[in-house]
């Protein structure tokens, strides 16, 4: 009897030992899950090829360019990574490229995204295009005061999201402290392109860039919609500007889309293996139940004819 009941006792505690291994369920958000992640800081050592080889190309509107470039002033939005497209222009950077950002030193608060502003001069050869230096431009940071449907204000400016709007992390709430990449459509209106966290509660509104462009420059690439930017530098050479296209602007928009496609995905495969676990866990509380009943039975049987 004694060694009926003791192996009764260790078949329900292996049970309990299993059945706690097994149904600890895979949350979508744990440390475990793959995010997506846009961020491009480093140089990829890859280089794409280009659709103009010409020494000269791009600069006519000619479309997809990485050689001719050199010596050039550029200021945009990246729209691409691999290494960073700004104005339809491929620019290569090395690894220990430097990046100022004004809401911060560290690594994360001087990360290239997509949709972010930036402003950036090109080394002096046609070979390739090439930056050391990249200064990240937010017209806009501070605390937000009012949420609505489509729009946030800013301390004192209303910003407008669209579905092609890039965010990190921090979530959107009355009185975060955030910093915005945008720009100001024709009538005005600034359209973001990404909102940025702002730990360190920097304040901007409509600041000019820091960068001091050489000698070197001999043109530059200007964002239609930052013309007031290029402006504000009084600089005398040629420019070109480039309009943030639909095209560019519907690829963020897909690329936005595919992550969460993506996360819905792990969210729906996590959910599935966790109800799996229940089930078989289910059934093997099922079976137990079943043995021991078995066993308690046998176990009377001894009892009632005396063994």
């Amino acid at each position: 009897m004694k060694s009926n009941f003791l192996t009764t006792v260790l078949l329900i505690t292996g049970f309990l030992l299993l059945l706690g291994c097994q149904t600890s369920p895979s949350h979508p958000n744990s440390s475990t899950t793959v995010v997506q992640n846009d961020s491009g800081i480093g140089g990829t050592g890859q280089k794409l090829t280009a659709q103009n080889t010409d020494p000269t190309g791009g600069f006519g509107g000619t479309g997809h360019s990485s050689s001719g470039f050199g010596g050039t002033g550029v200021i945009g939005t990246i729209t691409e990574f691999g290494s960073i497209w700004v104005n339809d222009i491929e620019i290569e950077y090395p690894d220990n490229v430097s990046v100022t950002s004004p809401l911060g030193t560290s690594q994360a608060q001087r990360s290239l995204k997509l949709g972010q502003q930036v402003i950036l001069e090109t080394q002096p050869t046609d070979l390739e295009t090439v930056t050391t230096h990249i200064e990240l431009y937010y017209p806009v940071a501070g605390q937000i005061r009012q949420i609505t449907k489509d729009q946030i204000q800013v301390e004192n400016t209303w910003i407008r999201l669209t579905d092609g709007t890039q965010y990190d992390d921090t979530p959107l709430t009355q009185g975060a402290y955030i910093a915005v990449n945008a720009f100001q459509s024709s009538n005005g209106q600034w359209i973001a392109t990404r909102i940025n966290d702002n730990p360190n509660h920097v304040s901007l509104q409509k600041p000019l860039p820091k960068l001091t462009f050489s000698s070197g420059v001999k043109r530059f690439v200007v964002q239609t919609e930052l013309k007031s930017v290029f402006k504000a530098l009084n600089r005398s050479e040629p420019v070109q500007y480039q309009d943030y296209s639909e095209l560019e602007h519907d690829q963020i928009r897909i690329e936005k889309n595919a992550r969460l496609k993506a996360q819905q995905i792990r969210q729906q495969r996590n959910a599935l293996i966790q109800q799996q676990q229940i089930k078989n866990s289910s059934k093997q509380v099922h079976d137990l139940q079943r043995f021991l009943k078995q066993q308690n039975q046998g176990s009377l049987r001894q009892l009632k004819h005396g063994k």
